[in-house]
């Protein structure tokens, strides 16, 4: 409850312990680490676009060689002990560029498009109540030192005064006792999911190459 004194205001400590001091000075940090891991993915994300990117590059230049040895087939005939290699090698690099695109839309699938989502979306509503959150506490602290400068100048008998006043206090901290309230849960919700659904992209992601590798692998075996 808000507690008004003649010369002052103060509240008693029924605040939520996530509005006290110390409360908001560990969400506050929590928040700012959110920041750093959220722009630790976005870097991720970047070169990981470019990687993909260059990948398709790479897979589109391998099938122009190997369409080139096949065009080179045609020019020196297929009755040539040659040929049949150059087909092969040719057909080879095709096969595996093709794995290799499956693996790029697949990373793409299981990576860049839910870590994306993750911190766009996810992150954005712990940003909406932080700026809510900081702008309650504000609201509150301005209306406390403006409450407790206007009580110097009233009567202490002035009881519509004090009980407006009280009021409007009360009414300003439930408000951000809640949207505090809900940051701090907010931001526990994300520190839990950050592990377990950063891992998880990762780990599909990494399962991704590894198929690829074994296909490739098995494919060029059979030149043997």
């Amino acid at each position: 409850s808000i507690v008004l004194a003649f010369g002052g205001a103060y509240m008693s400590s029924s605040a939520s312990t996530s509005s006290t001091p110390a409360g908001l000075k560990e969400t506050n940090e929590s928040y700012a680490s959110l920041l750093e891991f959220r722009g630790m993915c976005k870097s991720l994300l970047k070169i990981s676009k470019q990687w993909e990117e260059a990948g398709r590059m790479f897979s589109s230049l391998g099938n122009q060689f190997a369409e080139e040895l096949l065009r080179f087939v045609d020019k020196i005939g297929k009755q040539q002990d040659l040929s049949p290699w150059l087909v092969y090698f040719g057909n080879t690099i095709i096969a595996v560029s093709s794995v290799r695109l499956h693996m790029l839309d697949a990373m793409a699938a299981v990576f860049n498009v839910p870590l994306t989502n993750f911190v766009d979306y996810d992150f954005a509503e712990a940003s909406e109540l932080h700026k809510k959150s900081e702008r309650a506490n504000a609201d509150y602290e301005a209306a406390l030192e403006r409450i407790g400068e206007n009580m110097k100048k009233i009567k202490q008998k002035d009881a519509d005064k004090l009980e407006k006043y009280e009021s409007e206090l009360e009414h300003l901290k439930q408000s951000a006792d809640a949207l505090n309230g809900d940051l701090h849960a907010k931001i526990a919700e994300l520190n839990e999911k950050k592990e377990t659904k950063f891992l998880r992209y990762l780990s599909l992601n990494m399962t991704q190459q590894q198929h690829f590798f074994s296909r490739g692998s098995k494919l060029y075996n059979n030149l043997r």
